[in-house]
């Protein structure tokens, strides 16, 4: 059986609890829905059986013969083949729904999301398709549908393992359909407006009792209903989805300082609620309604475990291939139906055929006794040894000839069951839009176009099976994205699955203000992604998956490089990134790098591209320039260094010349030359006077070389030579 949906562990301010109700009557509820599903469908899923085992016929069950008419053949030994061809025309169906399964994507729609945070929340739900092998599921109810007429699966939540309590969402198979009860008021076509359902299992007791053992030997025989819930070897354990509506009321607000505010009165206390409500400027309520899924298992007149389930979808869903009430009758039909009476016809003319060949003895041969005469031995076995010579006498006593022994013509088969055989199989492919061209046999179409054209035929007049498998997984994407807040409502690292099968490692953070945060660290880009931010829609692709994609742009890719090969440069890695035989994607990237720029749009704009050469001119103007400058500065450099060194020589040319030994007096001579040297001129005593200097001079400072050169620099009294 599958899993059961758990309970999961919530948050206080987010717990949804159940209206008390009386267990009995919940279960009488279940039980009377159940029963009235079950007469409401009751012809069409006699004919679900009837279909699905007639598609799996064989000669050994021979489902494809009527119970009656099949007894006579065998009680009077006669063949009754059967030729399954329908089993044939249905796989083309399921075959090619396998290479074409519609993609769940995910759009931003309205509120912080982006693409970005739109492309996590696709690839979130992509690992939850991978890790519940969801294409197996997919498959086997589309297999149902166009067998029978419809298929069922279901979206649960589980822990993540034993070691955690963080809850994960699986979608799981439920291989019957039939033991499936969905509200027969649904006016959706994907029945996404369902308001119940009933999953069911008739448990061995045996295995019931090993599953719930508190339970052994205490569910006495049913006595609230008929339908034989409970019985000596039997126990019905059926889990039961209601929807419940819990009254609400949003509140608006708007804040003294004129922040809007808008809340719900369910989430906000009532003190917290008056003390928002005080001075306020203006206010807007209304009254709304929350859906909340109630979840039952029921065994016999007990309710083993109850719950609520996430979201506002009741989580089961069925495609249909088409359905049908005329006169009040319900009717589900898949692929077989119209394929039924053709096979029919074709296995009956068959079998026929066989028959009619089978009661034709071997031709006996005709022969005169006297020409056989003493080669008995040889013609009583003619029919069954293979003799090279059959000798025979041509005269006999008397001389006279003997006629030669002769054997009719051999036997014929019938020209009827020949073409009542190629007259059915032309029905089957008439009633079923399937032509040779799609069934691989050769046809009168030459070209690949008109080929193509009869194969398109084909495609449409079964794609409304295709058409109902991806409105069943456009529901499974709402019912995901719809749980997905509620079950990831904790801080993890999960998975997720790219389109080209690659995985990644985000971060789940209910608490981050923001959709999505990507950021580098360590050179490792880190996703942070909060699935409660924002508002997601599904849309659902429907077209080949991204293996077949990948191999249609390998194949057309090397078609356009056959007839162009210099194009190989520009787009050699492409064909690289499709091919899937080993180091293909080394190649393509080592080819990447040959690829020029502008081929890989790396390059900016034209008008971009003019403006950096005029900047990148610039630049080499401006350094040139620069460079002139410091070669300059360089030149006025050296030019002052050598005027420098010649004033100083100049300067003790002269004092060797003078013999000064005087400190003052040398002093004042250095100044004078110095002076002299750069081209200074002296102060005279007016200047000092207009500089408020008195006039004269005067030493500032004994040693001080900068009070001389203030004072003009001029001659200095002389003092008396120092005593040796």
């Amino acid at each position: 059986m599958d899993a059961p949906l758990v309970a999961r562990k919530r948050k206080t301010t987010d717990t949804v609890k159940l209206e008390p109700t009386d267990d009995d009557k919940i279960i009488a509820e279940a039980k009377e829905r159940m029963k009235k599903v079950l007469g409401w469908e009751s012809v069409c899923r006699q004919r679900f059986v009837d279909d699905t085992k007639f598609y799996n016929g064989d000669s050994y069950n021979g489902y494809q013969w009527e119970g009656d008419l099949l007894r006579t053949r065998v009680d009077d030994d006669r063949p009754s083949l059967t030729i399954n061809k329908t089993r044939v025309f249905c796989m083309l169906i399921t075959n090619d729904a396998k290479k074409n399964l519609p993609n769940i994507k995910v759009v931003a729609t309205g509120g912080s999301a982006t693409k970005e945070s739109a492309e996590v929340y696709e690839g979130l739900v992509r690992h939850i398709e991978y890790k519940s092998k969801a294409e197996d599921v997919y498959d086997n109810a589309m297999c149902s549908q166009v067998q029978g007429g419809w298929g069922c699966w279901r979206v649960v939540t589980e822990y993540a393992d034993t070691d955690s309590f963080n809850q994960s969402i699986f979608i799981r198979a439920i291989k019957d359909p039939l033991t499936v009860c969905l509200d027969p008021d649904t006016k959706m076509p994907d029945k996404s407006d369902a308001r119940w359902a009933i999953v069911f299992e008739d448990m061995p007791r045996e295995r019931f009792e090993e599953e719930y053992p508190e339970y052994k030997g205490k569910l006495p025989r049913s006595t609230l209903d008929t339908q034989g819930w409970v019985t000596d070897k039997s126990v019905r354990v059926a889990e039961y989805y209601r929807k419940a509506v819990k009254k609400d009321k949003l509140i608006a607000i708007e804040m003294p300082n004129g922040t809007p505010r808008v809340f719900r009165e369910s989430k906000v206390s009532g003190d917290e609620r008056a003390k928002l409500l005080k001075d306020i400027t203006k206010i807007n309520e209304r009254e709304i309604e929350d859906t909340v899924i109630e979840w039952f298992k029921i065994a016999g007149d007990d309710i083993l475990m109850k719950t609520t389930s996430p979201g506002q979808y009741i989580p089961v869903v069925m495609i249909v291939g088409e359905e049908t009430v005329i006169e009040g009758e319900l009717d589900r039909k898949g692929h077989v139906r119209a394929l039924a009476d053709p096979q029919r016809m074709y296995n009956y003319n068959a079998s026929a055929a066989v028959e009619f060949g089978a009661l034709q003895t071997k031709t006996p041969w005709v022969a005169p006794t006297a020409a056989i005469e003493e080669f008995e031995e040889y013609w009583n076995t003619a029919n069954v040894k293979n003799y090279s010579v059959l000798p025979y006498k041509h005269r006999d006593g008397d001389g006279n000839d003997i006629p030669q022994p002769t054997r009719p013509g051999p036997p014929q088969t019938s020209p009827a069951y020949e073409q009542g055989m190629q007259n059915s199989g032309r029905d089957m492919m008439m009633v079923s839009g399937q032509h040779q061209a799609m069934l691989g046999q050769e046809t009168n179409e030459r070209t690949g176009k008109a080929l193509l054209v009869k194969q398109r035929q084909g495609d449409t007049s079964t794609y409304h099976f295709i058409d109902g498998l991806a409105r069943g997984i456009y529901l499974t994407g709402k019912i995901i994205i719809d749980m997905i807040p509620f079950i990831y409502d904790t801080q993890r690292v999960v998975r997720i699955l790219h389109q080209d099968g690659s995985e990644q490692q985000i971060t789940v953070d209910p608490q981050q203000q923001q959709a999505l945060i990507q950021q580098m660290n360590r050179k490792v880009e880190a996703v942070i992604f909060n699935p409660t931010v924002g508002k997601y829609d599904i849309q659902v692709d429907v077209g080949p998956g991204y293996e077949t994609r990948r191999q249609e742009a390998f194949q057309a890719i090397s078609e356009v490089l056959s007839f162009r090969p210099e194009l190989a440069a520009l787009i050699g890695d492409l064909l690289f990134q499709a091919a899937d035989f080993p180091m293909s994607k080394e190649i393509a990237e080592r080819l990447k790098r040959m690829v020029p720029p502008q081929a890989l749009n790396d390059q900016p704009p034209p008008e971009l591209a003019q403006l950096a050469q005029k900047l990148d001119a610039a630049q080499q103007i401006n350094s040139a320039l620069m460079q002139q400058l410091l070669a300059k500065d360089e030149e006025v450099a050296r030019a002052k260094d050598s005027t420098d060194t010649n004033a100083y020589k100049a300067v003790t040319e002269r004092l060797k010349n003078l013999g000064v030994t005087d400190p003052t007096a040398l002093l004042a001579l250095i100044t004078d030359a110095v002076m002299q040297g750069l081209e200074i001129k002296p102060n005279t005593g007016e200047e000092n006077a207009k500089a408020g200097a008195p006039l004269g001079g005067g030493q500032t400072g004994q040693g001080d070389s900068g009070g001389l050169l203030r004072n003009g620099g001029g001659p200095q009294p002389q003092m008396a030579p120092a005593a040796s």
